[in-house]
């Protein structure tokens, strides 16, 4: 029975380097009452001067079918797929992988690289024949077909590629990614990126990411893509970019050069990844720290100018804050009693508050207006008397050490009931 004529010629392009096979499929195609071009190529770096209109195939018309062998010269049939279904001029293109492996490794690799069909070649001729007239039919007469495009080898088409692979993993990865040209133009955004930009869902080629930079970040991230892009070296920024809803959130920008096998820079592959909550809590951080500094400067102030004596110690009865008035009943400096442990310190004040302070640690009990006695620094002839209060100092429900108020018993101001 004969196939009805199509409407228009289908133009078919076949990548096959086996000169037998050639002459049988040439035979299945001519065997039927169908409009059908075959343009032949026999390696898989001609096949895409083809597709692609360059060089000796310059003007050639845009296949409308691709009957491809995986075992090719120069280039194999595989990149000759990953190549025709990363080109948005030709990843529309119908691609039936046509060849003698039944390798299901082979049968995998071609349809993760959007083979739209797999068919092995039969041993028998006669079968061999029927395959190929099968393939005709359903494409030819069955599918409807993309609609040809004979401007799909202008310039502008040419400029732009796109990694089919490199955009499904973008489209898998929480961050905003993109893939750029050599050049640095952006040819791909993925959906994640345009949600946050609030751009069309189709805004993905040539689009201009430094319209999204804060105004006070968008020169040097400009400059900065542009050095890079010249050196070829990896990209990293923390720059703000505007949501959808107008505000600005911290990212950081990382973006690497793929090269190819000649080590050429065949494009780059870049991420936005969000730091604003990173950002604030590191602001908090220094906010806090700065007012911590603030307090313990103010504390250390007002200490050092006190005629009574001010001390903490920690858990290990370690001297850790003193001022020069406690120090002086040492008959020494500040920086001379730090760091060591009460008992540590020698004869005066010191050894006389370390029962106390133990016993404030283990109770949480203040002890106020303790009397404490020993000999005067100034003179080791004469006993002095202090009067000692000693307070738990308390964090996040934990006792952390003991602060500690000493007064000169001589110095007390003469009033009934006052305490330190």
């Amino acid at each position: 029975m004969k196939v009805s004529r199509r409407q228009r010629t289908i133009e078919t392009l076949l990548v096959e380097d086996d000169a037998g096979d050639v002459v049988l499929i040439r035979e299945a195609l001519d065997s039927l009452d169908v409009a059908c071009h075959l343009t032949v190529v026999s390696d898989g770096v001609e096949a895409m001067e083809f597709m692609r209109g360059e060089g000796a195939h310059s003007g050639a018309r845009r296949p409308d079918l691709v009957l491809l062998d995986l075992n090719l010269p120069r280039k194999d049939g595989g990149e000759v797929l990953a190549d025709i279904k990363s080109d948005p001029a030709l990843m529309t293109i119908p691609v039936v992988v046509l060849t003698t492996s039944s390798a299901e490794a082979d049968v995998l690799r071609s349809y993760r690289l959007h083979a739209n069909a797999y068919v092995t070649k039969p041993a028998n001729v006669h079968k061999l024949l029927e395959v190929v007239r099968g393939i005709d039919h359903f494409f030819g007469t069955v599918a409807t077909l993309p609609p040809p495009n004979d401007s799909c080898f202008s310039p502008t088409a040419m400029m732009v590629r796109r990694d089919v692979d490199s955009e499904l993993t973008a489209e898998a990865i929480p961050q905003i990614a993109w893939v750029a040209s050599p050049d640095g133009s952006t040819v791909y955004f993925n959906r994640r990126g345009t949600k946050y930009a609030g751009a069309p869902a189709d805004a993905t080629y040539s689009w201009d990411w430094v319209k999204l930079v804060h105004p006070d970040d968008a020169d040097r991230a400009r400059h900065g893509w542009e050095r890079r892009t010249r050196t070829q070296e990896p990209f990293e920024m923390e720059i703000r970019l505007r949501r959808n809803d107008g505000d600005f959130r911290w990212h950081v920008l990382r973006a690497e050069a793929v090269r190819d096998s000649a080590g050429h820079v065949a494009k780059w592959i870049g991420t936005a990844t969000d730091i604003e909550d990173h950002k604030r809590l590191e602001a908090a951080r220094e906010r806090a720290e700065r007012m911590s500094a603030e307090l313990a400067a103010q504390l250390d102030t007002l200490l050092a100018g006190a005629p009574i004596g001010f001390g903490f110690v920690d858990r290990d009865l370690r001297i850790v804050r003193v001022n020069a008035s406690l120090a002086a009943l040492q008959g020494g400096s500040a920086e001379m009693l730090l760091g060591h442990r009460l008992s540590e310190v020698g004869a005066a004040v010191w050894p006389n508050l370390e029962p106390l302070c133990r016993q404030v640690l283990e109770s949480g009990v203040p002890a106020v207006s303790r009397e404490a006695t020993g000999p005067s620094p100034a003179d080791p002839g004469r006993t002095d008397s202090w009067l000692a209060s000693y307070r738990p100092v308390v964090l996040d429900g934990e006792i952390i050490g003991v602060g500690i108020v000493v007064l000169d018993a001589a110095e007390r101001p003469v009033s009934s009931g006052s305490t330190v």
